[in-house]
């Protein structure tokens, strides 16, 4: 598994998280697993869980994300997964534009724990467009406290706002998968 470190945007800054961090593997061409890990996390806001569903607006609250782009391609896929279970998947052609849904998607299996303020989030996914192409990807978090504060965690950030989408967060490359 692949290792990586999350920081916070500079302007939404959370003083009780120490750390969050995620786990990558990939399974197959088309299969990741992932694993989130999010220390310090006692006063998150966490959804309760639900049978899975798809959803759109997940990133308004506690939700994990990973952005995958194919070589030098300017399109690529977006997924959301909340503790609660709900998730969503959507192809963009470029920069913010162009967004549809994945289809046909199989709902990926989440499992969420919470032990001694160690937030854990389990996800793995089958995703139909994904080739054995070198693939950028950007994980991202967005962190919901229970006073409504919201902190945005990413492998890096551009200048600005907090911007998931922009290039700069695709600052890793996944290990290829084995042999097909």
């Amino acid at each position: 598994m692949q290792q990586f470190r999350l920081i916070p945007h500079a302007t939404t800054p959370c003083e009780f998280i120490r750390s969050v961090a995620v786990s990558v593997a990939r399974i197959s061409v088309s299969e990741l697993a992932l694993v989130y890990m999010v220390e310090g996390a006692g006063r998150l806001r966490i959804p309760p869980p639900q049978a899975p569903v798809r959803a759109e607006g997940l990133w308004r609250e506690t939700c994990f994300e990973a952005f995958l782009r194919a070589g030098r391609s300017i399109s690529y896929t977006e997924f959301n997964y909340a503790p609660s279970g709900a998730w969503s998947a959507n192809r963009f052609e470029d920069y913010r534009r162009g967004m549809r849904p994945i289809e046909p998607m199989l709902a990926p299996g989440i499992l969420c724990t919470l032990r001694a303020g160690t937030l854990q989030v389990y996800v793995r996914v089958n995703i139909p467009l994904m080739t054995r192409d070198d693939q950028h990807i950007a994980l991202a978090t967005i962190l919901q406290d229970t006073e409504g504060h919201i902190s945005y965690w990413a492998l890096a950030h551009a200048p600005g706002r907090p911007d998931f989408h922009d290039a700069v967060g695709f600052a890793a490359k996944l290990d290829p998968p084995g042999p097909a």
